[in-house]
């Protein structure tokens, strides 16, 4: 089947070996689930242009353009729906926070954000620890060792008991690392 007189295409994402897209400029996106042997025309709700397509699994997939719009897909590129504002996927990157307040006396809170699904290698939780220090790198407490979705956390704690001084915070998600200092005044 030949689609050359319709439209300019812009890329091709296989999900699978059997299960593949390739984007059409203004309009819609072609689909296999045959290694390309056949093709079917997927169109679009609306007539945007198409900047990129992505799906984690054979059904659930987003295709975005200009002026902000997000469109997905839960049935593998048959129906395309707009994505209602409460939806949309929050873009971003992990954030560790600084702590606050600091210095702290006995109790600080610790903020840190988990990026969208996109942004991880289609994971749709990620294993997340949050670790604290003393100042010669022993570990002194563990506020988070749990899967986490993408979302902005904020955890508390409590250093009841521990001297005065200086601490380290260490959030480690997936490949990311990023250690903060806080100071506990008595």
């Amino acid at each position: 089947m030949q689609y050359s007189n319709i439209g300019f295409w812009k890329s091709i994402y296989f999900c699978t070996s059997q299960i593949g897209y390739v984007l059409k400029d203004f309009g819609g996106v072609l689909s296999t689930t045959n290694q390309g042997e056949q093709w079917s025309v997927n169109p679009f709700p609306n007539n945007h242009s198409i900047n990129a397509i992505c799906f984690i699994d054979s059904a659930s997939g987003w295709a975005v353009g200009i002026d902000g719009w997000i469109l997905k897909s839960t049935n593998g590129g048959g129906v395309f729906t707009d994505v209602n504002e409460d939806d949309k996927i929050t873009i971003g990157n992990f954030v560790l926070s600084q702590n606050y307040p600091n210095p702290f006396n006995p109790v600080t809170k610790i903020k840190y954000t988990i990026p969208s699904v996109t942004l991880r290698q289609a994971q749709s939780d990620i294993l997340v620890r949050l670790k604290v220090y003393d100042l010669l790198g022993r570990e002194i407490s563990t506020p988070v060792i749990e899967e986490k979705p993408a979302g902005e956390y904020e955890v508390e704690f409590d250093g009841t008991g521990l001297p005065s001084g200086i601490y380290f915070y260490q959030l480690k998600a997936g490949n990311y690392i990023e250690t903060k200092k806080m100071v506990l005044l008595r």
